[in-house]
């Protein structure tokens, strides 16, 4: 077994070094003294050359997995979803500890076949799924365990704005490289901070704009089980506008929500002597299981001490099985989401066929 010394940094390898590895990764690594990136993997070489440029690396490139084995103690996996599980296989097989980008797998049983194959490699294998990371998600975990809201009314979580993201191929869009569209990419980010603060969702429903592609829009509606009362919960995801990105608890004492572009702060409304007030909950005084305030570099934080103590990160494979699972239920009860716009469109094509 691979244990890394406190004193050395980690020797890290990132496959895949387009957008996600450069905007996100390699860009909280600048501050984190834990790692030494030792190689770029790309299929594309450009792409590995380029990312070492931009960071001004003296790592090496290389377009094989397999040039990684016995040059690195851990590497980060940024391709598409597809091959998620088979590359953090064969990371895993030359016992290499692996930080993979979140959707982990393109099933639920995929996901529990790797959660076994990690466990007779004995290797540490962490999620992406960053929202966990963010300082207003522990403070609002902290206000929810000690009743702060009272009994909880509803929780809603959006994740969405219109796709700017940089790419390089359509593969977005192309069930080939991806399980689904919006809901499956994105609003598993929002999905996972729910199931992390609150449990299972029961009783899905679902709604989006496929019209047999992938989703662009998503919603999923149901229930939480708090205490023992069934909680309604709302989530959605877009690609085509912006919505509140964050998550909205409401309760019988207040509402607090943890907003996306406000890392640090919970949002909280009361109702004191008659006026409704809004307040600005900081962390001081909040225990928190890292120091980097950037949720990129805490969950690399995280990682790095998970690695090095052999003990589970903050995003374990296991943690994903319940939010995968919820979005193939989802995916199997899916239903049209009002476009009247659209719908429209189509009632007048099929007339104009049958006329």
């Amino acid at each position: 077994m691979t244990v890394v010394a406190s004193e050395q940094p980690i020797r890290l390898g990132i496959i895949g070094c387009g957008a996600v590895a450069q905007v996100c990764h390699l860009k909280a690594l600048e501050g984190l003294p834990q790692y030494e990136v030792r190689y770029l993997c790309d299929r594309n070489l450009l792409t590995a050359e380029e990312a070492r440029r931009l960071y001004g690396l003296r790592a090496k490139v290389t377009t094989r997995v397999g040039d990684l084995a016995g040059q690195v103690d851990a590497a980060i996996v940024c391709v598409w979803p597809r091959d998620h599980v088979a590359i953090t296989l064969e990371l895993m097989q030359m016992g290499i500890d692996v930080l993979c980008e979140k959707p982990i797998a393109m099933s639920r049983a995929d996901a529990a076949t790797l959660i076994e194959k990690a466990r007779q490699a004995d290797r540490i294998v962490a999620v992406g799924q960053w929202y966990r990371c963010q300082t207003n998600s522990w403070i609002l975990r902290r206000l929810l365990s000690l009743d702060f809201l009272g009994e909880i009314y509803s929780v809603e979580a959006e994740f969405g704005d219109a796709l700017t993201w940089p790419m390089s191929s359509g593969a977005y869009f192309d069930r080939k490289f991806t399980a689904g569209g919006v809901t499956f990419d994105g609003g598993i980010h929002v999905l996972d901070l729910v199931v992390w603060l609150f449990g299972d969702l029961h009783q899905v429903t679902y709604e989006d704009d496929s019209y047999g592609g992938v989703e662009s829009n998503g919603i999923i509606r149901g229930n939480l089980e708090v205490k023992g009362r069934q909680v309604p919960c709302h989530v959605a995801a877009s690609w085509t506008h912006r919505l509140r990105n964050g998550i909205r608890v409401r309760g019988s004492k207040g509402q607090a929500e943890a907003p996306l572009r406000q890392p640090d702060i919970v949002i909280l409304q009361q109702e004191v002597g008659g006026e409704r007030l809004k307040m600005k909950i900081t962390a001081d005084g909040v225990a928190m299981p890292f120091r980097s305030r950037d949720p990129f570099a805490a969950q690399l934080e995280d990682f790095a001490e998970a690695v090095r103590l052999r003990r589970p990160p903050i995003t374990p494979i296991a943690s994903t099985l319940i939010p995968l699972g919820i979005i193939e239920t989802a995916y199997s009860v899916r239903q049209p989401l009002p476009q009247p716009w659209v719908e429209a469109g189509l009632e007048m094509q099929c007339a104009t066929k049958k006329s």
